[in-house]
């Protein structure tokens, strides 16, 4: 299986991970947010108190279907210095097709430091279904996201300098963003890592740590589609084929034991797997 078909296996799996959502569908979540960095932010109680009508009168508009009245007033609140107002008036751009203003306004929201602005400006720079592919801006958003500690954000960042995607091509960093975001359970970054210890980009080549990641992956997304697993499944036999038996199975339990760890909602079914079939592994002290 070619390398590069298999990174387009995890890219669409961490595309379906961000799916772009409506505008009110995130009124209530944001909201919250909205209300909390206002009540930090607001250096007086009756400037709070105005930031919070505002807050309160503009998802009021969006509600009632006024999103020239909601955008003005989340612009005000991002004035105001509540970043999500910016983040929110983004993605009131976004979902009436003004995409490059949407961008715009995910990079004023990332700039003042919202995570959720970092995340969707990155998405939206990224993806040709928006028409403003740019990678170089988009890579700035996925590294700052990154260095938040987001694990879609280091996937990105990493799979990026991995292939000189809007960024000077560097092996090592990519590996180090992948696998900080491998270790926080997303499974896109899992699969890109274990490529990348497979042929020894950014990491010593190491099939059978390579091996162990695979089967987390594997494991750790119900996103997969059919063929992706299928393509999955081919890798693990192509890097097992040259591993002993031994190796094989202290690999598959060390690859159930990063699950394990990264993983705090893992399957019930896959820990009684890992009890089962790596009993013995844990009596002899085996660890990833």
């Amino acid at each position: 299986m070619p390398v590069a078909g298999l990174i387009s296996v995890a890219a669409r799996s961490a595309r379906r991970q961000l799916e772009v959502r409506p505008v009110i569908a995130l009124a209530g979540a944001v909201a919250v947010i909205v209300t909390l960095a206002m009540f930090s932010r607001a250096p007086h109680a009756q400037d709070a108190t105005s930031t919070g009508d505002l807050s309160e009168r503009a998802f009021a508009a969006m509600q009632s279907g006024d999103l020239a009245t909601a955008a003005q007033m989340f612009q005000e609140l991002g004035d105001q210095g509540v970043p999500q107002g910016y983040t929110m008036l983004g993605q009131i751009k976004r979902d009436l097709g003004d995409n490059s203003d949407a961008a715009r306004w995910f990079e004023r929201g990332a700039e003042d430091g919202d995570l959720l602005a970092m995340l969707e400006g990155g998405e939206i720079l990224s993806d040709p279904k928006f028409g403003i592919v740019d990678a170089r801006r988009a890579f700035k958003l996925w590294q700052s996201a990154a260095e938040r500690g987001a694990a879609r954000g280091q996937y990105e960042a990493g799979r990026s300098l991995m292939i000189g995607q809007g960024v000077r091509k560097d092996d090592l960093s990519g590996a180090d963003w992948l696998e900080k975001s491998a270790r926080q359970c997303f499974a896109p970054a899992q699969l890109a890592y274990a490529l990348a210890l497979r042929e020894g980009r950014g990491r010593q080549a190491n099939g059978e740590e390579a091996f162990s990641w695979i089967i987390a992956a594997e494991r750790s997304s119900d996103d997969w589609q059919s063929e992706d697993l299928e393509r999955l499944s081919t890798l693990e036999r192509e890097i097992s084929a040259y591993m002993s038996t031994e190796q094989v199975e202290r690999s598959y339990c060390n690859g159930l034991e990063l699950l394990a760890s990264g993983c705090g909602n893992a399957s019930i079914l896959f820990q009684i797997e890992r009890w089962l079939v790596c009993a013995d592994d844990r009596q002899a002290g085996a660890r990833p």
